[in-house]
């Protein structure tokens, strides 16, 4: 599960994922969290409420903790794989559009 917790409200908020969780990061304007789990899946999650924004598969991440994170621009969402290849996803369409 991932917590998140803000201290200026005295809240604790788990979103349940039910997977191991392989890496985390924010988007440039924190609203969003993009985390990786170890069942082949990046979640785009709205970071006030923990709804699902988008799923992005087509990768292999079922054992390793391969890294995941947005670009600069928060246009793409970028992942390693466990077949070493790496995979572009379009943000907004949650369109795989390349790999490496």
């Amino acid at each position: 599960c991932l917590r998140r917790y803000d201290v200026r409200k005295g809240q604790l908020v788990v979103d349940q994922l039910l997977q191991p969780i392989g890496s985390v990061s924010f988007s440039t304007d924190q609203e969003c969290i993009l985390v990786s789990t170890l069942d082949h899946t990046v979640r785009l999650l709205e970071r006030e409420t923990g709804s699902v924004l988008a799923t992005y598969r087509g990768h292999t991440n079922k054992s390793f903790k391969a890294q995941s994170m947005l670009d600069p621009t928060d246009a793409w969402v970028v992942s390693g794989s466990e077949d070493n290849r790496i995979f572009v996803w379009d943000l907004m369409e949650a369109n795989l559009v390349r790999t490496l």
